[in-house]
């Protein structure tokens, strides 16, 4: 009865594994806080609602559905999966491991011809029945820091993963609303062209009117007809363009074919942002690629660290008990071990596996600098987008309205019999373009300040206050 009192001490002891064996405890990941908690809060019934739309989406419509549907970003919740599934496989190995084992099996002894043939009592076949039971329990003690290096390198992993995850729901959010912007872009563009054409072809109507009565030669029908043929023209290139834009717009997103959009209208300009590059550069140095380039050099670091422990040694322990024999009660017994395991000659494995990791720790490094490198010259150009559009903006704002004044003198001299043809197609054509130039100024502005949101790291405004929803 001792004796099974001490066994069942020494499987707890296993169990348990005590930390004062442990040479080097196994340090525990810190939890990291989900990324993007607008977007894990997203009801499914929204997303479904959004796929369900037939009429026209919102760009919070299609921030929505994006960033729930879009693939990358099914890649970059599978890569977090994946370093979640990596780190718990590691952190296995010091776990206790514990086995059962049983086997039966029968022999049957024939003896020698010669007994068989002598008559000997018992010279009969014999058959003998055994069985064998066994639990054994195993745990790595310690192996010197190597699991518990290779366990910080792996957490570290994960929160690159997820700073990775943050980093494509930023830019697929960018991309959906630069799409967005764009389609609004062509679609008023597209009106503009319509609302030309429907000028041209009331003036046709009017100057065939005046023929009529004589007011005007024949000669201005021609002129108005080309007119009206050089619109149409561009009404089909403008109509093409908006194809493209709304199919553009369904890729970013996702979307079904049902995708449309709204009426693209021309509202108040947004606030001017502080363009301070310095200031600027100073916010994006916390931007999610970055920190995921600063994460995935610690890691490399660590691994270096867990290369240079290849030789040290690993302690383990282990205890068995059995029950075996051919008759009951079955024979009983347990054993107890130790064991140390230390490579002395590896064939230089662990001299190249030091080599191998320090090279990582060299391209991480490598691609951090690039990345910061490249950020001044990104934000840079993102603010002259920004300065550029803000500037053709006004421009294009004096010249509508100049265009607009030729227009209407010119129309009144044309009816007054003053102004010739070419005069009237000049100012039809040259507010056109004016009142073109001033709607691409508008949405070209607006997706300047989504590139720089993007350049900084931020999503879009439209998201915030998605986390109550």
């Amino acid at each position: 009865m001792r004796n099974h009192r001490t066994v069942a001490c020494l499987l707890a002891l296993l169990l348990t594994g005590p930390a004062s064996v442990v040479a080097q405890p196994v340090a525990p990941v810190a939890p990291v806080a989900p990324v993007a908690p607008a977007l894990a809060s997203v009801s499914a019934s929204a997303a479904a609602d959004a796929q369900a739309a037939t009429g026209t989406w919102s760009l919070e419509d299609c921030l929505l559905y994006g960033l729930t549907h879009h693939p990358s970003i099914r890649q970059a919740a599978g890569a977090v999966e994946s370093a979640q599934a990596r780190l718990g496989s590691s952190r296995s190995n010091l776990g206790t491991k514990m086995t059962a084992s049983g086997a039966f099996s029968r022999r049957r002894t024939e003896y020698s011809r010669a007994l068989a043939n002598a008559r000997v009592p018992g010279g009969s076949d014999d058959l003998v029945d055994s069985t064998t039971e066994s639990v054994s329990v195993r745990k790595v003690l310690t192996d010197c820091g190597k699991t518990a290096t290779r366990l910080q390198a792996l957490g570290t992993d994960l929160r690159t993963a997820r700073e990775d995850q943050r980093w494509t729901e930023v830019q697929l959010a960018a991309e959906i609303k630069i799409a967005w912007l764009r389609a609004l872009r062509a679609k008023a563009l597209l009106a503009v062209q319509e609302e030309n054409l429907a000028r041209f072809q009331q003036h046709l109507d009017k100057v065939k009117s005046f023929v009529e009565v004589g007011s005007k030669p024949p000669y201005d029908i021609t002129k108005a007809e080309v007119d009206v043929a050089n619109a149409r023209v561009s009404l089909i290139g403008a109509e093409s363009t908006f194809r493209n834009a709304l199919s553009a717009l369904r890729k970013t997103v996702a979307a079904p074919d049902g995708l449309a959009v709204g009426a693209a209208e021309v509202a108040s300009r947004p606030a001017a942002p502080d363009l301070t590059v310095d200031r600027l550069l100073a916010e994006a140095l916390d931007r999610p690629d970055l920190r995921s380039g600063r994460l995935a050099l610690e890691a490399a670091a660590l691994r270096v660290r867990e290369a240079r422990l290849g030789k040290q040694p690993t302690l383990s322990g282990s205890a068995d008990y059995s029950w075996s024999g051919s008759v009951t009660p079955l024979d009983r017994g347990f054993t107890l071990g130790l064991s140390l395991s230390a490579p002395i000659l590896d064939g230089r494995a662990t001299e190249f596996a030091v080599r191998e990791a320090k090279a990582g720790r060299d391209v991480s490094a490598g691609r951090l600098d690039q990345l910061v490198l490249s950020l001044r010259h990104e934000i840079e150009t993102a603010v002259t987008g920004v300065l550029d559009a803000g500037q053709r903006y006004e421009a294009a704002e004096i010249l509508v309205r100049q265009a607009s004044e030729t227009l209407d003198l010119a129309e009144g001299r044309y009816e007054a019999g003053l102004g010739s043809p070419l005069e009237l197609t000049d100012a039809r054509t040259g507010f056109a373009s004016a009142r073109g130039s001033f709607v691409a100024a508008y949405f070209d502005e607006r997706i300047a300040l989504a590139t720089l949101d993007r350049v900084l790291g931020r999503f879009p405004p439209e998201m915030q206050g998605w986390e109550e929803k």
